[in-house]
């Protein structure tokens, strides 16, 4: 058996490397193939390019030419297509040194006639054709020149006057300033193809994948650690994802590269928007639990029913009421981290603004400010998708804890008559029948989310129960009737509750009690056509949120209003 299983093996591995010298040998051939190509494509093009005068092309061809494998050409040199390749590297050894010479000249005139765009359009073909340290060095001369020629120019202004002791270092440094801004662009250019410049350019490229790497793989061991300990709003992974983060750009923006930096913003927001979002979202996803625990504190009967169930058979199940209540502290934690990170990311947006103006005010041109302008646009958009996923989950907190809890509590209000006489009315007055209780309700319902949730949510959720609540109100008033102690009795109700809700936000609660506000007040008529002395002209200040249809609808809960006299109305 062990054998067969090695001859079978030595056989698949001589099949492997056979196919493998198969593999070799084509791409060889293609090489090859490609290589006479481009030699053909070269010799064609240069000799136009010359005749065109287009020397820019010219030396990009030689530039493609040089950069052949020069083994690759020497085997095409003794197959049967050797002597339309010999002829081929003949002309482009004689195009070389032809450009090499044209080049140069035409460098010389431009620097004698002092022409700088000329200058700088034949220094930049110099590295093209391998001249790289001989354009360095005439492209320094010229600046050289230029330099002493300004310099000796200013100096002879400066002189032409008497000049005391203080007065000539004064001009010293006015000239030498001078001539600084003056030639600034042209020695940043002459640095930008210098080799420390090549090579700073190659190690950033080097860098700037290993930096994007250990960001993620960083923020991944973040997110795997998440601790969070009770009586804290956010867990751990927030604090570390956006320390490692700032540490990277920080890196980043120590090379003084702008390319650098913005590679590293961009990947910094690839994480923050794609990964790191899409594990709090995966965390949101799981909702938020209506645990047992919640229902036997507010008292609920089946609660109360599952746990003498639980009694009766001896023994009662708290893991499930302890992992329901770990997944809703899990539920509020993540909605605390999303809103953080959502201020984090414009508050990392705000300090690179400051550090890149430091950066462009040491130098750097308008398109470099571009780049970076739209690196932290990228920013702003990230912060704003942040706060969308923080209103999702707002709205899925609201529907699955808040919504089910109010609407019964609402609903309770048609239990209460408001057809009352004036006993009834005192008997209110002296124990409240419903407002004081759900008030009551309402706190209890509040105060878990006040102290779990960070100030700026339990603001946005206390506002989504409140409107909640308001439209509830408004279907549960439309199914009742209510007589004239009814109506006041209603208006009661309604300014308590509003003055509650008041005291528990900081936003505005009586705009979104308007349209009830103003049927408290229909209800609260003496007669029908009093609406008048309201409507209309008569309005006032008063915007009214209800329609004519609406208005008719709210006196038609008054038992004592006839629905002739409310037909009759002209509204």
């Amino acid at each position: 058996m062990i054998t067969f299983t090695c001859s079978l093996a030595e056989n698949v591995s001589r099949k492997v490397r056979q196919l493998d010298l198969a593999k070799t040998r084509l791409y060889n051939v293609i090489q090859r193939a490609d290589d006479i190509l481009d030699l053909k494509f070269c010799t064609d093009g240069v000799q136009t390019a010359l005749r065109n005068e287009d020397y820019e092309q010219a030396a990009a061809h030689i530039h493609r030419y040089l950069s052949l494998d020069q083994s690759v050409i020497e085997l095409s040199r003794q197959g049967e297509e050797s002597s339309a390749v010999d002829a081929s590297l003949v002309m482009l050894q004689e195009a070389e040194q032809k450009l090499k010479v044209i080049v140069a000249e035409k460098l010389d005139e431009a620097v004698a006639a002092v022409d700088l765009a000329q200058v700088e359009r034949f220094f930049k073909i110099f590295p093209l054709l391998g001249l790289h340290q001989q354009g360095l060095a005439r492209f320094g001369q010229y600046l050289c020149s230029q330099l002493a020629f300004k310099a000796e120019e200013n100096l002879l202004l400066a002189t032409g006057g008497d000049l005391g002791e203080k007065r000539a270092l004064l001009v010293f440094a006015d000239t030498l300033t001078l001539l600084l801004e003056e030639h600034h662009q042209n020695v940043e250019k002459l640095l930008k193809h210098c080799l420390l410049s090549t090579t700073m350019q190659e190690l950033i490229g080097y860098y700037i994948p290993m930096e994007e790497y250990y960001m993620r793989e960083s923020v991944n061991k973040a997110v795997a650690m998440d601790t969070y300990e009770k009586g804290q709003l956010t867990s751990s992974m927030v604090d570390d994802c956006f320390y490692i983060v700032k540490k990277c750009i920080s890196r980043a923006l120590s090379s003084s590269s702008i390319d650098c930096l913005c590679a590293m913003i961009n990947h910094a927001n690839s994480v923050l928007e794609s990964d790191f979002r899409e594990v709090l979202y995966n965390k949101l996803r799981q909702g938020f639990p209506a645990t047992t625990l919640q229902d036997i504190q507010r008292g609920v009967s089946s609660a109360v029913s599952m746990m003498q169930s639980s009694l009766q058979q001896g023994k009662f199940n708290t893991m499930s009421i302890e992992s329901a209540e770990h997944a809703k502290a899990a539920f509020l934690v993540t909605l605390n981290n999303v809103e953080v990170c959502s201020e984090n990311i414009t508050t990392l947006k705000r300090n690179l603004e400051n550090d890149c103006s430091k950066l462009f005010s040491q130098g750097g041109g308008s398109g470099d400010q571009a780049k970076i302008e739209s690196c932290l646009s990228d920013l702003v958009n990230t912060s704003t998708k942040f706060k969308d996923f923080l209103q999702e989950g707002l709205t899925e907190l609201n529907t699955t804890a808040v919504k089910p809890q109010v609407k019964p509590w609402i609903s309770s209000f048609l239990a209460i008559s408001h057809n009352i006489e004036e006993e009834e009315f005192n008997d209110y007055e002296a124990n409240d029948p419903w407002v004081q209780q759900l008030i009551v309700n309402v706190e209890q319902l509040m105060a878990e989310f006040k102290t779990a949730l960070s100030p700026v949510i339990y603001e946005t959720l206390t506002s989504l129960m409140t409107s909640l609540i308001s439209i509830e109100m408004e279907k549960t008033v439309l199914k009742c009737s209510f007589s004239r102690l009814g109506g006041l009795q209603f208006d009661k109700e309604l300014r308590s509750l509003v003055a509650y809700l008041t005291t528990v936000t900081t936003w505005t609660i009586r705009d979104k009690f308007a349209r009830l506000t103003q049927m408290a007040t229909i209800l609260n008529l003496e007669r029908v056509t009093e609406i008048l002395d309201y409507w209309g002209p008569n309005s006032g200040p008063l915007t009214w949120r209800l329609t004519p249809a609406e208005v008719r609808q709210v006196l038609a809960l008054r038992i004592d209003f006839r629905s002739e006299d409310i037909k009759r109305l002209r509204l």
